[in-house]
């Protein structure tokens, strides 16, 4: 009873420095496993525990665990004993026991940990298995099994060694409490042997469970142990885990029964309910509950003014009632705007309808409309999946008016806009264009009221969620990077709490009092705003973990045991000789983060700059450069603070031939040998210098009466070189402009004679073609006919005449069917062979690519919007800001890239639907203006192209699709498109990795230059 009294006290000063009140939470805190296929040991751990510098000591039926965030390293005892308690004492230094073995660990100056035994079976000892180990004054007390048994003599002056004693146990409906962490709240954490761990309320009442069903790696839990800053760590039977007990957010997912991405959020008669892609889910305690009648997408829930929850499925509309639904309507709706009178709107996939008393009348021509707002003088604004805007007075015979607002230059845009609503106004931004709705004048105006939310330039928010005008919820473009702003000043407190869920994509947010509702694929997030985690206004530090020459000398492994030699930080500094291949450096914070990444960033002072953030917590240095270095490391915590930088300074000496005194004796050697031939030249000089005054004597008079002969000779020379290779520069051009001409020329002949061949073809079968597909559908009704006569005449045939004619019309059916389709499919391919013999004049003239291009993009974007949300495709083209100027027909080459970007969408898409994976597609554009040359590039990550095929896909009617959907001339045409243009196309592909297809275009055409 005294080891369980002590134990509990233990704890309860450690977490004196927690100053939070735990709340009540029904879902799951975050909480993170390590198992053995992580730490590489046994399955069993029977202890744990952590240092104020980031170590995690684990007691493993293997050896003593040790993890600091980079690695797991293991001690393993003389023995091969498993390692049953740990203790960290006042000093810091870490106490270990178990299996006839007790001690503690040490490090050296360097950083290198090593156990130090002061009882093993080695030296003679026997304690048998250690249980407790406590400290009392200078005197530590080590609790055994067997109570010490035999030990040498003069070995137990500093220690007490007691056997174990009985005590009652406790237990949690019907397991064995194994351990209990206490807070300063009265509540506390309890370790059970086969239910898990279990956080209790200071009323004694259960918070929340911790189990195998919501995903702890194992219900028997041996130890845990809490730090400063409420992580509570445990030791099971099946690995370690770490919990963030006093976490903001609590999560629901496909363990709390909530299946699905998370569309919409509402809360309805104290329940909340969460609409999803599989369904509507409410809230019942710590889980979810799926409505039955309802197991399509649910694509917006709302509440009407007489409190009644409506939902907008694929299936239709539904009320809601607790947990009874009733569907009101069957087409697809994605949104739904109800009225107090039971009277609602549902924007319906093709229309926009009103529905009263079961009744269903169009009310407008908007298709898709995602939301309904209703404007404070009773006027209804809808927004559709395009992002345009319509707008309807309270009259609805008057229609829909669209909306076009301007863009911060001033322009129309009538695409891409958000709107929202606050305090009864309607705001709509365009860009970085903010306006709002002025009733009074039928038009948006420029706003001033809540304009300071925007933080600065290039703000395109995909979801915005107004909670009043005065406080905006908004995420990025990708729907990522939650902020929160209000009044005229930055939310710090708010927006720091937000970060670690920065690469979370919002689809929702609902607010209930002081708690926000996150929704999105994650599933959900619940969000206490106001709550303060202990590890906000705690000082993280980064670490020197280790440091590795050639990847097997360690050289430090960043241990501080506190208690012993090693006491202070130390500044580790390394001298190696030339012969380095490289270091390896690994790093890590003292704070461990279960949600929310921990991110590093480092520099060598060779390189000079920082490098990107990144969660990798080691860095190679590869081949350092003779000389003193440092390497810098900084750190930043999941809020996003910047922590002070750890470094260490390395020499790299040069070999030997390098060094100072080995250049003074190469300088001198040097100085020898040039002045010994310096002075051997000048003797030769001087005998040459005698000669040579000879010759130019007996020389000079003869060159000088030849001197004026030559110059003359030379000027006419000079002159004939120069007519001769300006004739021969034309010449070659003349050449070269007369073979293009005559392959074009050859080209386009061939091309016309057999368009006018083929042509007559075409038109000849066309006609033909049509009689059969009109016949074959006209005589699909007399089939009918013929049936519904048989019908009637049921009675005065037999029972197999009529059976036998039945067949007879079926077969005929499906043959007619069959013709019908095939001669469709027939005058598709006529009609593409009129598309290829169709005669193209091409307009080229200077166009802005990146422009061209990323209109394409929007156009993909907009066309192929419901592939693209269901297989998550990522679509990326060129920066908007950059410009690249090319020579092209600015129709046709806008064609061709529409073309390739529907292939990738196809490709993607058909690799998407065999296995979920990333979609991407990429579109760049690079100039090369040495060769005065254009290359874009359209790359995708989908099924790719077979290797056997790869060089046929430009062919005429080569196509891998259907013959239903695709002819094959698309890649045929596009080709001859950028021909025409004087470029080239290639391709080049993986089979089921990627594809890659190339452009080539001249950025100026020799007639656009001239």
């Amino acid at each position: 009873m005294r080891k369980k009294m002590f134990h509990r006290l233990l704890h309860l000063a450690l977490m004196m420095a927690v100053s939070v009140v735990l709340t009540a939470q029904e879902g799951v805190v975050p909480f993170t496993n390590y198992l053995s296929s992580d730490y590489k040991a046994h399955n069993r751990n029977f202890d744990v525990i952590k240092d104020e510098d980031g170590h995690v000591f684990i007691a493993n039926f293997e050896g003593l665990l040790c993890y600091d965030q980079t690695g797991w390293n293991i001690i393993h005892s003389p023995g091969i004993s498993r390692f049953t308690k740990l203790y960290r004492a006042k000093d810091g230094k870490i106490w270990f026991g178990g299996l006839n073995l007790f001690g503690y660990l040490s490090s050296d100056e360097n950083g290198l940990l090593t156990p130090v035994y002061i009882f093993e079976e080695h030296n003679g000892s026997f304690l048998g298995d250690v249980v407790n180990i406590y400290e009392v004054g200078e005197k530590m007390h080590i609790v055994t099994s067997s109570g010490g048994g035999w030990v040498h003599e003069g070995e137990m002056q500093d220690y007490v060694i007691e056997r174990q004693t009985d005590y009652d146990k406790e237990y949690y409906k019907g397991a064995i409490i194994n351990d209990i962490v206490s807070f300063p709240d009265g509540s506390y954490f309890m370790a059970t042997a086969g239910r898990g761990c279990v956080m209790m309320r200071a009323d004694g009442t259960v918070a929340y469970e911790l189990n195998e069903g919501n995903g702890l790696c194992n219900n028997n839990v041996n130890a845990v142990y809490a730090d400063s800053l409420g992580y509570v760590w445990g030791a099971t039977d099946a690995g370690v885990f770490l919990a963030d007990v006093f976490s903001t957010y609590t999560r629901f997912g496909a363990a709390q029964g909530l299946y699905g991405e998370v569309q919409s959020i509402a809360s309805a008669n104290n329940q909340v309910y969460a609409g999803t892609l599989q369904g509507v889910f409410k809230r019942e305690g710590a889980t979810f509950k799926a409505l039955e009648g309802i197991q399509s997408a649910c694509w917006q829930l709302m509440k009407s003014p007489n409190g009644k929850l409506y939902a907008a499925t694929a299936d239709g509309v539904f009320l809601i009632d607790g947990d009874k639904t009733e569907r009101l309507t069957t087409a697809h709706t994605l949104s739904v705007l109800p009225f107090y009178d039971g009277t609602f709107y549902a924007g319906e996939i093709e229309d926009l309808y009103s529905y009263t008393n079961g009744e269903k009348t169009k009310i407008g021509f908007v298709e898709k409309v995602l939301n309904f707002y209703r404007d404070n003088d009773g006027s209804i604004w809808v927004k559709n999946i395009y992002g345009q805007i319509f707008h309807c007075s309270a009259v609805l015979e008057s229609g829909f008016d669209k909306i076009v607002p301007r863009d911060e230059n001033g322009k129309e845009k009538e695409y891409n806009n958000s709107i929202f609503q606050a305090d009864d106004t309607i705001y709509v931004l365009s860009g970085e264009n903010l306006t709002s709705w002025q009733g009074m004048e039928d038009s948006l105006k420029q706003s001033t009221t809540i304009e300071y939310w925007l933080p600065g330039k290039n703000v395109h928010p995909s979801f915005i969620f107004p909670e009043s005008s005065e406080k905006i919820w908004y995420t990025d473009s990708e729907g990522k990077n939650l902020q929160v702003y209000s009044g005229t000043w930055y939310l710090q407190r708010e927006n720091t709490n937000l970060y670690p869920i920065r690469d979370f994509a919002i689809n929702t947010i609902h607010k209930i009092g002081k708690n926000v509702w996150l929704g999105g694929n994650f599933g959900l997030l619940e969000w206490d705003s106001e709550r303060q985690v202990p590890d906000y206004d705690s000082q993280s530090k980064v670490f020197i973990r280790s440091v590795r020459l050639n990847g097997d000398s360690l050289l430090c492994d960043g241990y501080r045991m506190r208690g012993d030699a090693a006491k202070t930080d130390k500044e580790f500094s390394f001298v190696f000789e030339s012969e380095v291949k490289y270091l390896d450096v690994c790093f890590s914070s003292n704070i461990f983060s279960v949600f929310g990444n921990v991110e590093y960033k480092y520099r060598t002072s060779e390189e000079g700059r920082w490098s990107d953030w990144t969660t990798e917590s080691h860095h190679r240095i590869i081949r350092p450069s003779y000389g003193s270095h440092t390497f810098d490391v900084i750190a930043r915590d999941r809020y996003g603070r910047v922590m002070p930088t750890a470094s260490f300074s390395y020499v790299v000496r040069p070999p030997i031939y390098l060094r100072w005194y080995a250049i003074i004796l190469y300088l001198l050697a040097a100085a020898v040998t040039i002045q010994q031939i310096i002075r051997w030249r000048m003797r030769r000089l001087m005998r040459e210098k005698k000669r040579l005054e000879q010759i130019v004597e007996e020389r000079t008079s003869e060159v000088r009466l030849q001197n004026t002969k030559l110059e003359a000779q030379t000027q006419e020379i000079s002159a004939q070189k120069e007519e001769i290779e300006a004739k021969s520069k034309s010449l070659e051009t003349a050449l070269e402009s007369l073979k293009n001409a005559q392959n074009e020329l050859l080209r386009k002949e061939r091309m016309s004679t057999v368009g006018t061949l083929t042509k007559g073809l075409v038109d000849r079968i066309l006609n033909p073609m049509n009689y059969v597909n009109n016949f074959s559908h006209m005589s699909q009704g007399l089939v009918k006919d013929i049936k519904d006569n048989l019908e009637d005449e049921k009675e005065s045939l037999t029972e197999d005449t009529y059976e036998d004619c039945l067949d007879v019309l079926e077969m005929l059916n499906g043959n007619l069917h069959k013709i019908e389709e095939q001669g469709l499919n027939t005058t598709r391919m006529l009609k593409a062979m009129e598309e290829l013999l169709r005669e193209r004049r091409l307009k080229i003239v200077e166009n802005d690519a990146v422009a061209i291009c990323n209109l394409a993009i929007e156009k993909a974007k907009t066309y192929y919007a419901k592939d693209i949300e269901e297989c998550k495709i990522e679509l990326k083209g060129p920066e908007k800001e950059s410009k690249v100027m090319v020579d092209l027909d600015a129709e046709f080459f806008s064609k061709t890239i529409m073309s390739m970007l529907v292939n990738s969408i196809y490709a993607v898409r058909k690799k998407y639907l065999r296995a979920a994976y990333s979609p991407e597609i990429r579109l760049s554009i690079e100039l090369e203006e040495a060769s005065n040359e254009a290359l874009f590039s359209i790359w995708d990550n989908g099924i790719g192209i077979e290797e056997s095929i790869i060089n046929g896909i430009f062919d005429p009617f080569f196509t891998t699709k259907t013959t239903a959907e695709a002819v094959g001339i698309g890649l045929y045409l596009s080709r001859e498109i950028i021909e025409d243009m004087g470029g080239t196309i290639s391709v080049a592909s993986t089979k089921n990795e990627y594809t890659d297809f190339t452009i080539t275009l001249p950025i100026h055409h020799q007639n656009s230059e001239e």
